[in-house]
């Protein structure tokens, strides 16, 4: 092995090895530095699950990096001329979602409907799971009234029975003919049970310029974002002049062009990255701990240390070996923390509010996982590194045979231990004033007189089918 250059792995093994019989010589000790780690690499890993699910993970679809969220429009006729004059950009039309009553089959039953357009699909690349999506024919005026079910709905409701397409179901008092199942991947808008037609009719000037849509562009290719906004900042102030009303001075001022996946995840993304930093400062009070358990351990092995020095071990073997020892046991803590995160991600994410986009993308995947190690490897050198480096430097220093069996602790150890020390008290006490203010301001929020009494006050929503 010294000749191939692969002594170094058996090596690496054997430390490993040694690890784990210490770990079973001082199992409390190591069980104290063990839990102490699980704490904090659960608690990161959680976090960092959800930062992944709703900030980092990919819109689920094609070339979502090209999509964008037309701001400050909201009018049909805007839609239609956008469409007709852009030359950065397709554009797709869609309504939020709204509820609706499903009738004739069973209970009636509450659904949320998005109304979109044809064109949304071509925007978007979603492709139906069974059937087909909307044709323009469909969203033209006096169409016969068609809808897409989601995946998750017809399973649900209708037992995942292909028979469904081409069959009549009652939606807000009218019959329409399910013509396609979309994906569960296809998501757009958010929450959307089934999609219907949004009708534009480009010949009713006062419906164009008087009834609410939204819209979403592609880029094309060869098109940078930049030429898009300044695009539809340039365009909609001049769409004023077929307003069948009169309109405020400053119209189309505000309208841009943002990333999709920006605007959808925008108001949770500081929120968010500040709790990860949160767990992250935890995590490093809770390195810091242990380095400081292990620098005061390390007094106790100088004498081991020193005679595995005197046979030949060099101060960089010793330092090899006590970092290895670090790096198994956060590895081992690494494993039992992403187990442990398993179950504190189900219950964070329970708790979290209902407004939070992307939640369907939470989960542990193979980033996290990764996030999980690397954590854990840096972690072990957080931890490992610096007793390493003083514990080593000791032992070289030192005669075996004039170390007895007590151990005294030298002035620069003192002086270290001194200073983590501090350095935990110090990230703790920033901890503790960052929650206090946070807590303040959220009872402060709460104790805000609503003008009126809360108690025993009902709410109740009705909608009737808008053609009653």
């Amino acid at each position: 092995r010294d000749v191939r250059g692969t002594m170094w792995v058996e090596q690496i093994r054997r430390d490993a090895a040694y690890a784990l019989r210490q770990l079973r010589r001082q199992p409390g000790f190591w069980s104290t530095v063990m839990l102490t780690l699980v704490v904090g690499i659960a608690m990161s890993t959680a976090m960092f699950a959800i930062v992944n699910g709703v900030l980092l993970h990919p819109l689920p679809y094609p070339h979502a990096d090209r999509l964008v969220s037309l701001d400050g429009l909201n009018y049909k006729g805007e839609f239609v001329q956008l469409r007709e004059r852009s030359q950065t950009m397709d554009i797709g039309a869609f309504l939020g979602t709204a509820p609706v009553s499903f009738t004739g089959r069973g209970e009636p039953v509450r659904l949320e409907a998005a109304r979109v357009n044809a064109e949304l699909f071509e925007v978007l690349g979603g492709r139906a799971y069974l059937g087909r999506r909307f044709a323009i024919d469909d969203t033209r005026p006096g169409a016969t009234p068609v809808l897409l079910l989601s995946e998750g709905l017809w399973r649900q409701r209708f037992g995942g029975d292909s028979a469904i397409l081409g069959q009549q179901l009652v939606i807000d008092g009218v019959s329409h003919t399910v013509v396609g199942i979309m994906p569960a991947a296809f998501r757009f808008p958010a929450g959307a049970q089934l999609w219907l037609p949004l009708v534009i009719d480009s010949g009713n000037r006062f419906e164009l310029w008087m009834t609410n849509a939204f819209m979403i562009g592609r880029l094309r290719p060869n098109v940078a974002f930049e030429q898009a906004q300044a695009e539809v900042r340039t365009l909609v102030p001049s769409f004023r002049e077929f307003f069948p009303r009169r309109v405020r001075e400053d119209y189309g001022q505000r309208a841009t062009a943002i990333p999709l996946h920006k605007q959808i995840v925008g108001e949770v993304r500081p929120t968010l990255l500040i709790l990860l930093g949160s767990v992250i400062a935890v995590l490093l009070v809770l390195c810091v701990n242990v380095a400081n358990l292990l620098l005061n351990r390390g007094l106790s092995r100088e004498r081991e240390l020193a005679i595995r020095s005197a046979i030949g071990a060099s101060r960089a073997r010793l330092i090899r070996q006590l970092v290895i020892e670090s790096l198994t046991i956060a590895l081992l803590a690494g494993v039992l923390g992403t187990v442990g995160a398993l179950a504190l991600l189900e219950l964070t994410v329970a708790l979290l509010p209902a407004d939070v986009p992307r939640v369907d993308n939470i989960a542990i995947d193979g980033r996290v996982v990764a996030f999980a190690l690397g954590v854990s490897i840096l972690t072990g050198l957080l931890f490992g590194v610096l007793p390493s480096l003083r514990t080593s430097a000791q032992a070289r220093d030192a005669s075996p045979l004039r170390i007895a069996g007590s151990v005294r602790l030298h002035l620069s150890d003192r002086r270290l231990s001194r200073v983590l020390a501090t350095g935990e008290v110090a990230l703790a006490f920033v901890l503790l004033v960052s929650a206090a203010l946070l807590v303040s301001s959220f009872w402060k929020l709460m104790a805000v007189d609503p003008g009126f009494r809360a108690e025993q006050l009902l709410t109740a929503t009705v909608a009737p089918p808008e053609f009653r």
